[in-house]
């Protein structure tokens, strides 16, 4: 598993244009019946598709609303690189 924050540095560092896009951003909507561990297992495995067809990785975290919102507002942000990611950079 790779941490978000060196993730995020390796993409930064790697991309050499200052005005270049450096992240896909991914908003979800996840159905509030999954619960909690429904919506991670949900994510994750959308996660695991976007990162074997694209050929990188992703960082994404899933959010459940506080007990008194509206408890139907459960969602994941996902964030790809828009370049492929190798271990050398």
């Amino acid at each position: 598993m790779v941490r978000r924050h060196a993730c995020v540095d390796a993409v930064e560092i790697a991309e050499k244009r200052k005005n270049s896009c450096l992240f896909r951003d991914v908003h979800l909507a996840l159905p509030h019946v999954l619960g909690e561990a429904g919506g991670a297992a949900l994510t994750r495995e959308f996660v695991d598709g976007l990162a074997a067809r694209y050929d990188t990785v992703c960082v994404w975290a899933a959010y459940r609303p506080a007990p008194e919102a509206d408890a139907g507002k459960c969602c994941a942000y996902v964030a790809m690189p828009t370049r492929e990611l190798s271990d050398d950079g």
